[in-house]
């Protein structure tokens, strides 16, 4: 289970379980490897399913909200710590540090914090 929260304007969370994760390092390993990915999220803003796109940029990170998709560019660098982040992830059940990315967002001034979170089933 993977889902998509907005917390406030300046924040997006992702939320996700052990099978998330294990999906989310897959796409971002596709991800360092110059090919785009393309995971399906619950869309907790809207209801419903909406598509997750990573795509490495190193120019600068940024965010695009489309009506179904979610486009995040994010850095090399950034990546690859968040692939880190996830691995230990899977054993300890917390991904730590939260923040993953700031992003620019398109055609606003302010950048948006893009966040995740482990959610264990078991609590």
């Amino acid at each position: 289970m993977i889902r998509i929260n907005k917390h406030s304007k300046l924040s997006l969370s992702i939320e996700f379980d052990e099978e998330g994760a294990k999906e989310l390092l897959s796409a971002l390993k596709k991800t360092i490897s110059m090919q785009n990915a393309i995971i399906q999220v619950n869309n907790e803003l809207k209801g419903g399913a909406i598509d997750l796109e990573f795509i490495q940029d190193d120019d600068m990170n940024r965010i695009v909200f489309n009506n179904n998709r979610i486009i995040l560019r994010m850095d090399t660098e950034d990546i690859e710590y968040t692939i880190e982040r996830l691995i230990d992830g899977m054993d300890s059940k917390y991904f730590y540090p939260a923040e993953v990315c700031e992003c620019a967002q398109n055609r606003k001034r302010k950048d948006i914090a893009v966040y995740a979170q482990f959610i264990n089933k078991d609590k």
